[in-house]
């Protein structure tokens, strides 16, 4: 059995132990996802032979569809591997449990919407590219800031950035335009970003609605 197929595994016993929480895609999360996915997950690498570091992460939905982004996430357990071979497993998932129950849940109920999440990221020691500044303006715009949603996203279009950066300052150029000729057309964009999002998590499907 290869290193993800153990993960899958430990998350399934992981699951039993924490039924509060829900078994996704790769990850448990805290429900509800209110535009916020906050979540446990195993990062396994094929050089690691049964080993893997436990996350937990939050990380916008409103985002472009993505993979698990780790940019606003801890290594639990002081960045300490832990053992998926089974004589380890019941251990192991002793030890997660624990983990999660004697302060990292109460962690992530307490990031419940865009405001939250606003306010627990410090956004000045983040590096100042675009994956970083697009959440950011993002996260402004679902809270209604569009003057600050405008105005990182113009930062982002006339900082000199790197050709590998091409994409991010072309995307923040189009929500640009939306902003100031269609501001629907953006909420509708982030709206399908969601949607495949929470399908991607195997999320439990919500109504979507405006943060306040």
């Amino acid at each position: 059995m290869n290193s993800e197929k153990m993960a899958e595994r430990a998350l399934k016993l992981l699951h039993k132990s924490l039924p509060a929480l829900q078994k996704g895609h790769h990850i448990l999360w805290v429900p509800p996802a209110e535009h916020i996915l906050r979540c446990f997950a195993f990062e396994t690498r094929f050089d690691m032979k049964g080993m893997a570091y436990f996350w937990r992460a939050a990380m916008p939905l409103y985002r472009p569809p993505t993979f698990l982004v780790l940019n606003y996430a801890d290594r639990l357990l002081a960045g300490e591997r832990v053992s998926l071979h089974e004589p380890d497993l019941d251990r192991t998932i002793d030890r997660l449990a624990q983990v999660i129950l004697q302060s990292e849940l109460d962690y992530l109920k307490g990031i419940q919407g865009p405001q939250d999440f606003l306010r627990q990221v410090d956004w000045d020691s983040r590096p100042s590219s675009p994956n970083y500044r697009l959440d950011l303006a993002l996260t402004q715009y679902m809270t209604g800031d569009v003057p600050a949603c405008l105005e990182t996203l113009e930062q982002i279009v006339a900082a000199k950035l790197s050709p590998r950066w091409a994409d991010g300052a072309r995307l923040a150029r189009e929500l640009i335009e939306e902003l100031k000729i269609n501001p629907s057309a953006l909420d509708q964009r982030i709206g399908a970003w969601e949607e495949r999002n929470v399908a991607w998590f195997q999320l439990t499907p919500r109504n979507r609605r405006k943060a306040k």
